[in-house]
């Protein structure tokens, strides 16, 4: 679903706090406020439900999409149904920015959760560098991380275990919750997809993380127990 932006609603009460969403954007971080509207008035809101396809790899013409709320799943699919996910786009980031540079989208994008985006057409994300150059500057930063997170994916599944690259993920997808302990919330199926392996393996390892004190598996997610012992693995 697309919602426009009235002009209006440039400079109302919600206003503000698009702005402040659009700062907390990595690549428009060091942005003006005079730099902030210009960037406001490019955007597009655009609601996906669960299970949703925000767009297919060879797509041409591919928005940048900046996520407000709800988690985005990128990844590759093989002839045979088998993925691999390269990353899980989480709140006040971006998406689709490979796809900027070159002529068509190269992975899959779906909605792991209802998600509320917003979206700047390529042609406006063109313009909008030529008007604040420093966002390319900005942007390359981006896409050199994205490089270090596929050459780390490499790594993994080219020199370490399941065991190794499954404690990695939950260290890097861990977040506190409101009581203070620190959870994942990847589902078995997602963690099977970033490691490179079948969700039974996944459930063995996890129930040995288990039975070792390291973690306990809740319906909805992983509370770490003892993060020092997942490091160890690491």
């Amino acid at each position: 679903m697309k919602i426009a932006i009235s002009s209006n609603e440039l400079f109302s009460p919600r206003a503000d706090c698009l702005s402040a969403f659009i700062h907390s954007i990595p690549v428009f971080s060091n942005f003006n406020e005079t730099e902030i509207n210009e960037v406001k008035k490019l955007l597009c809101r655009k609601k996906f439900k669960k299970g949703q396809l925000i767009f297919a790899e060879g797509d041409t013409d591919t928005p940048l999409y900046l996520l407000e709320s709800g988690r985005v799943r990128i990844f590759k699919s093989s002839a045979d149904g088998k993925e691999q996910v390269l990353w899980v786009i989480k709140p006040n980031n971006i998406f689709g920015l490979m796809a900027l540079f070159s002529d068509q989208t190269p992975a899959i994008a779906v909605a792991v959760e209802d998600a509320m985006t917003y979206a700047i057409q390529r042609r406006d994300v063109y313009s909008l560098i030529n008007v604040c150059p420093k966002v390319a500057i900005n942007m390359l930063t981006q896409l050199s991380r994205q490089i270090v997170n596929f050459a780390s994916i490499i790594e993994g599944l080219s020199f370490k275990d399941v065991s190794t690259r499954l404690a990695k993920l939950i260290l890097d997808n861990r977040h506190e919750n409101t009581d203070g302990q620190q959870i994942c919330k990847l589902t078995q199926k997602e963690m099977a997809c970033m490691v490179g392996t079948a969700r039974e393996v996944i459930c063995r390892r996890l129930k040995e993380f288990e039975s070792k004190g390291i973690i306990k598996v809740r319906y909805n997610h992983i509370l770490i127990e003892n993060p020092d012992k997942l490091y160890e693995l690491v």
